[in-house]
């Protein structure tokens, strides 16, 4: 029994052994990642934030209340639809859309979503802390779709 449980640990620290030799490289680090800081925002300064506006009962299925719209200068949105929590991560959450979007010169741009199944263009203008879109160019036209329902003729006012 004793001899086993010696062939057992010399085999295992041989195994162990191979794999950390394995795992080195003889060949020098080429080239550190960029940090992110220096990689260009998607969005301007001025559409970075958090971005609530109320709905009324007449939106479909995403229903009336508060909805949230977390925006990042890298141009990664959290869209929190009425009844979700703000405070949890929106991919946990039933009612809630992840999503980018890039921005420039007036225009904001929307790639597909879940229930846009082509890019969608809106025109925002931020004032102090109002935030206001229209639809630009939308083929999603369908009233129970988050995108316009989001983006045309929106008035969202900044959060904190």
């Amino acid at each position: 029994m004793t001899l086993r449980r010696g062939l057992r640990r010399t085999l295992v620290a041989a195994v162990v052994t191979a794999a950390l030799v394995g795992c080195g490289s003889e060949e020098e680090p080429t080239k550190k990642a960029t940090p992110a800081a220096t990689k260009p925002a998607a969005v301007p300064d001025e559409l970075v934030g958090t971005w609530v506006r109320k709905l009324g009962p007449s939106n479909g299925d995403y229903g009336a209340g508060t909805y949230t719209v977390k925006l990042l200068a890298d141009g990664s949105v959290e869209a929190y639809f009425a009844g979700s929590n703000t405070a949890k991560s929106c991919l946990t959450q039933k009612r809630c859309e992840v999503f980018t979007v890039e921005a420039s010169a007036g225009k904001l741009s929307i790639p597909d979503t879940a229930d846009c199944l082509s890019p969608g263009e809106y025109t925002y203008k931020v004032t102090r802390n109002m935030l206001k879109t229209k639809r630009a160019h939308d083929d999603c036209s369908s009233s129970n779709s988050e995108r316009p329902r989001l983006f045309a003729n929106a008035t969202w006012r900044r959060q904190g």
